[in-house]
């Protein structure tokens, strides 16, 4: 098995490039070829498991265990974001939950961050 390079630069620029339309913007030519830009964009993604670089697919089977682990074991998921972020990890924390059963908490609540800020 042929092992892939954990930051892939010319095959994801390439990629990111078909799917932002590069240069020139978000001009694609239709939804299917966005999609197949999307598709070769996740194609060239990598992840990190136990410090290796892995494929994507590899990574994802790798957190679905993980997750599983937690449930049965009644562990929880916690979740950290800044800005934006923190909105994103809400959603998934809420996703995660509501979908999988998995405990799930984020440290982004406004009333608990201005209260520890202000004492």
């Amino acid at each position: 098995m042929q092992r892939r390079d954990p930051f892939p630069t010319s095959r994801s620029d390439e990629a990111f490039d078909r799917v932002s339309g590069g240069e020139n913007g978000l001009h694609m030519n239709g939804p299917i070829a966005w999609l197949h830009g999307l598709a070769a964009l996740l194609d060239a993604s990598t992840c990190r498991s136990r410090g290796e670089g892995v494929a994507l697919d590899a990574g994802l089977r790798a957190l679905v265990r993980l997750w599983a682990a937690q449930r049965t074991e009644n562990r929880a998921v916690y979740w950290i974001g800044n800005g934006g972020s923190a909105a994103l990890v809400s959603h998934l924390s809420q996703d995660l939950l509501n979908t999988c059963a998995v405990r799930s908490l984020t440290f982004n609540d406004p009333a608990l961050l201005t209260c520890m800020a202000n004492d």
